[in-house]
C-alpha cells in the first residue's frame, strides 16, 4: 500500500475508535466537544465489557453481537438522559408556578429567557470557541505522530503485517487471533488461549485485544495488522488528548490560559520519548493504550460534581481504561484524590443557599464527594468479577523490580529529565531544561494564581514512585510506594509516564502564562482585553507552529530505531513465514496442534495464519506435573523409540503426542534471550527420533511430522511438496504398535536415569555446532 492509502486506513480506524463513543457520550448527555474528547475510552469500555458479558451469556464475541450490545447501552444512555430531562422539566414547572405567584418576578424571568439557538454557543457546546485552540493542538499532535508512524511502516517489507520481534507482543497478537477465531474476549478465560494443555485458568486484561479484534473485522485486515494499527492509532490520539485535558484541569477554568496551555502541550507530545516511543519499543502496548487515556478519564470525572449528567460517560470511560490494563487506574485514583482533597473540598462546585452555613457547606461538599464516589463505585462494581479474578496474579506483577546501581541525585535526574530505560539508545531530545523551566514556571504561576496544590503534589508522588523504582527508598517508604509502583511492574520506564504527562501539561501552562503576560492579559479593559486575546492567540499559534517541526525532527532517528528494531528478524524471518505458509497447506495442519520451543518464536504461526501452535505466549503455560506438554518438551527425541528394550512398544512420549493431539514439531532457532539454554531434547535430538519424520528443512528451520498420525503416502507427499533443502532418505516410517509392557528391573524409557540424560546433554553442549545461540 502507498503512504496515502495507509493514511486513509488510519483515518478510518480513528473514526472506528471515535464515532461509537461519540454517539454514546452524546446520547448520555455530554455536549459535542466533550463527547468527542471522551469518545475513545467510551468505545473501549463498551467493547471490553461486551467481551466479558457476552462470554457469560455464552454468546459469540463478534461485530454483530457487539453491535447489539452497543445499541442496548445506547438505550440505557437515553434513559439516563431522559431522567435528567424530566428533572429539569419538573424544576422549570416549579419555577414557573413560583413566578406566577409573583407577577413581577415572572415578567423579569420571561424577558431574560434565552433564545433556543443560543444553546449552541453556550459553554461547552458545539460552537463554543473555547474548544478551538485545545482541539487544534490535539489534532496537530495526533497528526504528526500518525504521519510519522505511517511513513515508517510504509517502508517495512510487510508494512502493517510486520511481525514484532518481541516477547510481549507475541502474546498480544495470539490473543487477538484467538478472539477473532473463537469469538471469546473474556479477560477471566484467557487460560483457554494460553494454557492449551489442561486449560488452567488465567486472568489477562482483554479490552485492548477485543478492540483490535473488532478492528480487524471493521477494516478487513489480518489480526497482526489490526494489532499494529491499534498501537499506532489509539495512543497517537489519546496521548495528546490526555496531556491537553490535564493542562485544562490544572488551570481549572475555561480562560485563554487554559486554552493555550491545552493546545500547545498536546501539539508537542511527539518529542516525549518516554510517552510513546519507549513503551512501543518494549512491547507494553495494552498498558500504553490504557495509560494514554488517564488524562481523559480523570478530567471527565473531575467534571462530574459540576455536571452530574456526565457520570454515565465517566463510568463507561473508566471501564475502558481498566479493562485494557488495570494498573493505570491508580494514576486516576491518585489524581482524583488529590484534586478533591486540595481543591474541591475547599472550593465546592456549588454554593449552599441554606441559612445554616456550616450545614450547607457540609452538604455541598458531601454531594461533590458522593457523586465522585458513586461513579467510581459503579465502575468498580461492574468490573468486580474480573478484578477479583486477577487479584491472585497481582503478586507475580509486584514481585518484579528493576533497581539500578545509581546515586540518589542520579535517580532524581533520570526521573525529571526522563532518562529511563532505552532513552539513551533512542538518541532523541536529551536536554529537557527548557521543559523543566517552563513547567516549573507554570506550576508556580498556578500555585499563586489558582491556589493549585494538587498538581505539584501529584508530580511529587509520581516522581517518588519513579525514583523508588530506580533506587529503593528507606523502609517503610519503599514498601508504601511499592504498593502502587508494584502494580506497574516496579519499572521506571512505566512510572515515569505520568511525570512526563504533567511536565508537558505544566510546560504548556507556563508557556500560556508567559504569552498572556507579554500582552498584559491581566488588564481588565473592554477594548484591550480583546486586543490582548487576539495577539496572544496569534503569538501562541505562531510559536507552536514554528517549534513543532523541530519537535518532530528530534525523533526522526529515534523513531526509525524503534520501528526497525522491533520489526527485525531475530524471532521470525522470511524463512519462518515461508515455512508457516508451507505448513498451512499440509494435511492435519489445522486438525491438531503443532509443538515447538516456546522461546524461539515459532508460536507466531498462530497469529500469522492461525496454525494451532501449542505456544502462544512468551511465558511457559500453567501445567499439571504430569501434563503431556512436559513429556514432549523433555522427551520429544524418544517419540517412537520403543520401550523396555522393544522398539515396537509405545512409551510416555508417544502417549503424550496422542493425548495432546500433536501432529507436527516445528523447530526454529535461536531462542529470544541469550540466557535461555538450548533444549536439546526438543531441538537437536529430535533428528534421531524414530517416530518423527523430517518433512521440511530450510537452514535451521525443521518441521517434523508424527509418523503415527499420518499414512506413508501422506508423509511421502509432504516430503516431496516443496522443502527448500533436500531431505535425507527415509527407509521406513516407524510406528510403535504395541502397548508398553513393563519389564522387571528396567525403567520406562522416558524416565531413565536423570544423570545419564544430563551427561548426554553435557557432551552435546560441548559441541558448539549444536548450540543455537
Amino acid at each position: 500500500m502507498t503512504e496515502s492509502e495507509l493514511i486513509q486506513q488510519a483515518l478510518t480506524i480513528v473514526a472506528a475508535l471515535v464515532v461509537p463513543g461519540l454517539i454514546l457520550n452524546w446520547v448520555s448527555g455530554l455536549r459535542l466537544p466533550w463527547a468527542v474528547a471522551a469518545a475513545i475510552p467510551t468505545t473501549c469500555g463498551v467493547v471490553g465489557f461486551a467481551g466479558w458479558l457476552l462470554s457469560r451469556m455464552h454468546v459469540l464475541f463478534n461485530l454483530t453481537n457487539v453491535g447489539y450490545f452497543f445499541a442496548a447501552v445506547v438505550g440505557l444512555a437515553a434513559l439516563w438522559r431522559l431522567m435528567f430531562i424530566v428533572g429539569r422539566l419538573v424544576r422549570r414547572r416549579k419555577a414557573k408556578t413560583q413566578a406566577e405567584a409573583q407577577p413581577d418576578a415572572g415578567a423579569d424571568a420571561e424577558a431574560e429567557k434565552p433564545r433556543w439557538w443560543r444553546q449552541w454557543f453556550s459553554n461547552g457546546s458545539l460552537f463554543d470557541p473555547r474548544w478551538i485552540l485545545p482541539g487544534a493542538g490535539v489534532i496537530a499532535g495526533a497528526w504528526v505522530l500518525i504521519q510519522r508512524l505511517v511513513e515508517l511502516y510504509a517502508k517495512l517489507p510487510n508494512q502493517m503485517l510486520s511481525i514484532v520481534q518481541g516477547w510481549d507482543v507475541h502474546w498480544h497478537a495470539s490473543e487477538v487471533r484467538y478472539i477473532v477465531e473463537e469469538g471469546m474476549a473474556d479477560s477471566t478465560r484467557m487460560g483457554e488461549a494460553h494454557n492449551l494443555d489442561g486449560k488452567a485458568e488465567l486472568f489477562y486484561p482483554s479490552g485492548w485485544h477485543a478492540v483490535a479484534a473488532l478492528l480487524s473485522d471493521v477494516i478487513d485486515v489480518e489480526p497482526i495488522a489490526a494489532l499494529n494499527w491499534m498501537n499506532v492509532i489509539l495512543p497517537s490520539v489519546a496521548l495528546p488528548l490526555s496531556v491537553a485535558l490535564i493542562a485544562w484541569r490544572l488551570v481549572g477554568n475555561r480562560g485563554l490560559v487554559a486554552q493555550i496551555a491545552a493546545g500547545s502541550s498536546a501539539a508537542l507530545v511527539i518529542c516525549a520519548t518516554v510517552l510513546y516511543w519507549i513503551p512501543t519499543y518494549v512491547g507494553m502496548w495494552p498498558y500504553l493504550g490504557s495509560i494514554s487515556m488517564v488524562g481523559i478519564v480523570a478530567a471527565l470525572f473531575m467534571s462530574v460534581p459540576a455536571v452530574p449528567i456526565r457520570m454515565f460517560a465517566a463510568v463507561v470511560g473508566f471501564i475502558g481504561l481498566v479493562i485494557m490494563h488495570p494498573a493505570p487506574v491508580t494514576i486516576v485514583i491518585v489524581m482524583l484524590g488529590l484534586w478533591w482533597l486540595f481543591d474541591v473540598l475547599w472550593r465546592p462546585t456549588r454554593t449552599s443557599q441554606r441559612e445554616n452555613r456550616f450545614v450547607g457547606g457540609l452538604l455541598v461538599r458531601l454531594r461533590d464527594f458522593g457523586l465522585l464516589a458513586i461513579a467510581g463505585a459503579v465502575g468498580i462494581g461492574l468490573l468486580l468479577p474480573q478484578l477479583l479474578a486477577g487479584v491472585g496474579q497481582s503478586g507475580d506483577v509486584q514481585a518484579v523490580s528493576a533497581y539500578e546501581d545509581i546515586t540518589w541525585s542520579e535517580a532524581w535526574y533520570k526521573t525529571f529529565f526522563m532518562h529511563t530505560r532505552h532513552v539513551g539508545e533512542f538518541k532523541g531530545m536529551e536536554d529537557w531544561l527548557w521543559l523543566l523551566i517552563l513547567a516549573g514556571f507554570g506550576a508556580v504561576a498556578l500555585l499563586l494564581w489558582r491556589k493549585n496544590i494538587w498538581g505539584p503534589l501529584f508530580v511529587l508522588i509520581s516522581a517518588l514512585l519513579t525514583v523508588n523504582s530506580l533506587k529503593a527508598l528507606p523502609t517503610p517508604w519503599n514498601q508504601i510506594l511499592d504498593t502502587i509502583g508494584g502494580l506497574h511492574y516496579g519499572t521506571a520506564h512505566r512510572l515515569v509516564i505520568p511525570v512526563a504527562m504533567f511536565l508537558f501539561a505544566y510546560a504548556g501552562v507556563g508557556f500560556a502564562v508567559l504569552v498572556r503576560l507579554a500582552f498584559a492579559g491581566m488588564i481588565k479593559h473592554r477594548v484591550w482585553s480583546k486586543i490582548s486575546a487576539v495577539l496572544s492567540v496569534a503569538l501562541a499559534v505562531g510559536l507552536v507552529a514554528w517549534y513543532q517541526p523541530m519537535a518532530v525532527s528530534s525523533v526522526t532517528k529515534g523513531s526509525k530505531w524503534v520501528v526497525e528494531g522491533i520489526y527485525g528478524s531475530n524471532m521470525v524471518n522470511a524463512k519462518d513465514l515461508k515455512a508457516f505458509d508451507w505448513l498451512a497447506k499440509q494435511p492435519k495442519a489445522y486438525d491438531g496442534l503443532i509443538f515447538g520451543e516456546h522461546a524461539d518464536g515459532y508460536g507466531w504461526m498462530y497469529a500469522y495464519n492461525a496454525l494451532p501452535s501449542v505456544s502462544r505466549h512468551y511465558l511457559w503455560p500453567t501445567l499439571a506435573k504430569d501434563a503431556p506438554t512436559h513429556k514432549i518438551h523433555n522427551s520429544a527425541y524418544l517419540i517412537g523409540a520403543g520401550n523396555y528394550g522393544d522398539p515396537d512398544q509405545r512409551n510416555l512420549a508417544d502417549d503424550a503426542v496422542d493425548k495432546l493431539g500433536v501432529n507436527y514439531i516445528f523447530i526454529s532457532p535461536p531462542n529470544f534471550w541469550h540466557f535461555q539454554h538450548t533444549n536439546l531434547e526438543l531441538t537437536v535430538k529430535t533428528a534421531t527420533a524414530p517416530g518423527l519424520t523430517l518433512v521440511y528443512r530450510d537452514g535451521l528451520i525443521r518441521i517434523y511430522a508424527v509418523n503415527d498420525h499420518f499414512t506413508d503416502a501422506e508423509l511421502r507427499k509432504m516430503r516431496s511438496s516443496g522443502s527448500p533443502e533436500e531431505l535425507p532418505p527415509v527407509s521406513e516410517y516407524h510406528r510403535p504398535t504395541k502397548p508398553a509392557t513393563p519389564v522387571p528391573g528396567k525403567e520406562e524409557i522416558t524416565k531413565r536415569d536423570a544423570v545419564e540424560r544430563q551427561r548426554d546433554d553435557a557432551i552435546a553442549r560441548n559441541d558448539r555446532a549444536l548450540l543455537r545461540h
